[in-house]
């Protein structure tokens, strides 16, 4: 039987042959590398007190991050897969046995709120192919920060404030409520599906980005991808769905979206109870198509103003409106009735 609290270790070993690499350079001949062909991987499982509107922070050098929320849970489950390598197999499982997942729960000094902090430590310098994956199912959080160097990024079904950043891999955020969200990679997809917020930042610099059903002001920069977006789609307004409609005109309020693609197309889907709404659309490389029986269309082949509603409700919206750019792509634009 588990103790809880302490960590329950599944371990893998993977024995590989001496590998010799050559470089040739010019006519000097062939210069050989030793590299780490021995791995040692382990999985560790264990258990952490759960404290009511707590944060997670979770920081690895490579490996994916995964935060899910499980309210039948009343404490929180860690697991760990580590990765480690040598030039033996007895240096990989010296320096598997020798990194540490770090735990800590202290208060957050900018919230006041309790904060879980998880990451790894390595005997002395991180080799290129060791690395860390974390997957963490809580009942509940209230804001969250995860950071890795190498490695997809995934949060579900949690609460308040959440920077995501990850240098090379995808992001993706599912049933979120509330705060202010920051979601970047250099090298990777970015989705969010049913998100509430205030604001929503999400930049890459080489993947699309797939955002669904958010109420939240929206700004999207992809460097090299198409962006896709489908509002939420309102059957009748009222509450939040009759604010966010208000606040389409309006940036940095729900409903105010900037979307912009250096190299992709642009899809975006608009209910028609957002009216009256404009969206200025340009694109240096073409076309700019739109569709919907509630729409004036005006401008040049690749500079559009698309007016949702009737041209006479849009008043002077036009400075504030959400707008659409992409550098070479079309762009879509569908309001549904």
């Amino acid at each position: 039987m588990t103790r809880p609290g302490r960590p329950t270790t599944l371990r893998t070993i993977t024995n590989a042959s001496l590998l010799l690499t050559c470089v040739v350079v010019g006519l000097a001949g062939c210069v050989s590398s030793i590299s780490y062909p021995y791995k040692a991987e382990e999985t560790r499982v264990q258990t952490i007190p759960y404290v009511q509107d707590t944060g997670i922070q979770v920081d690895t050098a490579n490996g994916r991050i995964e935060v899910t929320a499980d309210p039948s849970r009343s404490d929180i489950e860690l697991t760990a897969k580590v990765r480690a390598s040598g030039s033996s197999q007895f240096e990989a499982d010296e320096r598997l046995a020798n990194i540490v997942i770090q735990v800590e729960s202290r208060v957050d000094p900018g919230t006041g709120r309790p904060l879980l902090d998880v990451s790894v430590k390595y005997l002395d310098a991180r080799r290129g192919n060791e690395g860390c994956s974390f997957a963490l199912k809580v009942p509940a959080a209230n804001g969250v920060n995860l950071d890795s160097s190498n490695g997809s990024l995934t949060i579900a079904g949690l609460t308040g404030e959440a920077d995501l950043h990850t240098s090379n891999g995808k992001v993706r955020i599912t049933n979120h409520e509330g705060g202010s969200i920051a979601a970047r990679s250099s090298n990777g997809s970015i989705e969010l599906v049913n998100v509430t917020g205030d604001t929503a930042v999400l930049d890459t610099s080489n993947g699309p980005v797939r955002v669904e059903g958010i109420f939240a002001s929206l700004d999207v920069e992809t460097s090299n991808g198409g962006i896709t977006y489908t509002a939420p789609m309102i059957p009748g307004l009222g509450g939040s769905e009759a604010a966010f409609a208000a606040d389409f005109q309006n940036t940095d309020q729900p409903g105010h979206f900037s979307l912009r693609s250096s190299n992709g197309p642009v899809t975006v889907k608009l209910p028609v109870s957002l009216a009256p709404g404009v969206v200025k659309v340009s694109t240096s490389n073409g076309k700019v198509k739109a569709s919907g029986t509630t729409m004036a269309i005006s401008g040049s082949k690749h500079e559009r103003t698309i007016v949702i509603g009737h041209p006479e409700d849009s008043g002077t919206a036009t400075e504030t409106a959400s707008r659409i750019r992409t550098s070479n792509g079309s762009v879509t634009v569908e309001v549904i009735d």
